[in-house]
């Protein structure tokens, strides 16, 4: 399996049908363990309310998220019954999708080896990532559609096919529907890239109408998932509460809590006394849940009173290079992408190029919603867009390295 990056065939299907369920049997040891009583629960009970014959926003007070979420998993309930394990199985079955979207994606910068060793990186990521990967949220279905979109449309550029392109707006929009910052930042990304596209690819001028079709027809798509989840609430009643919960909420009044902020850079190289009054929100929360104070039997045990946390500053370091690297990494991508872009370009952009294109697209439009709290469980919300960045980087390097460097 040697695959070039960027160049399909009848085995990927096979693989995206195998990633789909490796992630499934990769879940089943971990997927019922643990409770989180009140994000979980949250999302659980309007659920619930959904199911008994409320209207989200009218009759019950939603802080901020859009419907689509809770509403599928409303539906879900009266499918498979109402529980704390039945959402789990949802969950379990979102992050599946979530997977083969990456390897879809991952196949376009990367070759296929590369590609299944990038989804067990996303699979070791699914742990990592605890715990707003262990249950159902919104977050979990809005990153997983918005993945789902940017492999569509991939395969839109790939083909030159209008209909997948409003395929990709359609998934869009039900990614805003979920959740608007994840929905609304990735969508900005790909109308711009599809509306700058036929500008920058070509070596003529376009025609202005052929040039803003691509972008008409992304846009088309979502406004196709949007406006009828509006016109549904306005019916029912609840559009000015769903406005006032959705949009004037976030912005007027959580826009002034003390919510978590990127730690900073200075100092680097000395113990950060800031970082570590809040070192609950930064550090990773698996191994604070369990190893933090003593653990008996562990094989790691009382990480807070170990010598490395409470004589020594690489902790603080460790912690401050995991949360600026998205920053980092987005940039010298941009930088690599457009040197690349500005040598290859043409009236056909070459496959890999394509995929470039489209990663780094994804990656800055969650990057951009990365909003505060910029705390560990928001940062792994956004994380994996950027690793296959990394990963398209590291592709190139090899490229151009020895063989020797390349095989280590």
């Amino acid at each position: 399996m040697t695959g070039k990056a960027g160049e399909w065939d009848g085995r990927d299907w096979w693989m995206v049908g195998a990633t789909f369920l490796a992630a499934i049997v990769f879940q089943l040891p971990i997927f019922d363990r643990w409770l989180a009583l009140l994000d979980e629960g949250y999302v659980l009970q309007i659920a619930d309310d959904i199911n008994r014959g409320r209207v989200l926003y009218r009759d019950v007070v939603v802080d901020a998220p859009f419907p689509l979420a809770f509403e599928l998993l409303a539906k879900w309930f009266r499918l498979v019954g109402t529980s704390v394990f039945s959402s789990r199985l949802l969950a379990m079955l979102f992050f599946a999708l979530y997977a083969s979207s990456f390897y879809c994606l991952s196949r376009e910068v990367l070759r296929r080896t590369h590609a299944l060793v990038f989804v067990w990186l996303i699979l070791c990521y699914r742990v990592w990532a605890f715990p707003h990967w262990q249950f159902y949220s919104y977050s979990l279905v809005a990153a997983s559609l918005a993945l789902v979109a940017a492999a569509v449309l991939a395969a839109s550029l790939r083909r030159a096919s209008a209909r997948l392109r409003l395929l990709g707006g359609v998934f869009l929009g039900l990614a805003i529907a979920a959740k608007q910052d994840y929905g609304a930042m990735v969508s900005i990304a790909f109308g711009l890239l599809f509306l700058l596209l036929p500008w920058v690819a070509g070596t003529r001028r376009p025609r202005l109408g052929a040039a803003l079709l691509p972008a008409a027809q992304v846009t088309l798509g979502a406004f196709a998932v949007v406006l009828p989840v509006a016109a549904f609430f306005a019916w029912h009643g609840a559009l000015p509460a769903m406005i006032q919960q959705t949009v004037v909420f976030p912005f007027s009044v959580m826009s002034e809590f003390d919510y978590t902020r990127l730690p900073d850079i200075r100092p680097f190289f000395t113990q950060d006394a800031a970082l570590r009054q809040q070192i609950g929100s930064y550090f990773p929360s698996l191994p604070a849940t369990l190893w933090w104070k003593s653990c008996a039997g562990c094989l790691v045990s009382g990480i807070g009173t170990s010598t490395l946390y409470t004589a020594t500053p690489l902790v603080d370091m460790a912690l401050k290079l995991l949360y600026w690297s998205p920053l980092a990494i987005t940039a010298v991508a941009v930088v690599a992408t457009a040197s690349r872009f500005r040598h290859e370009r043409g009236p056909v952009l070459a496959p890999r190029l394509r995929g470039q294109l489209v990663v780094l697209t994804l990656a800055i439009g969650f990057l951009a919603a990365f909003n505060k709290p910029r705390d560990w469980v928001h940062l792994m919300m956004i994380f994996p867009p950027i690793l296959l960045a990394l990963a398209m980087l590291v592709e190139r390097f090899l490229e151009k390295a020895p063989p020797l460097v390349g095989r280590a």
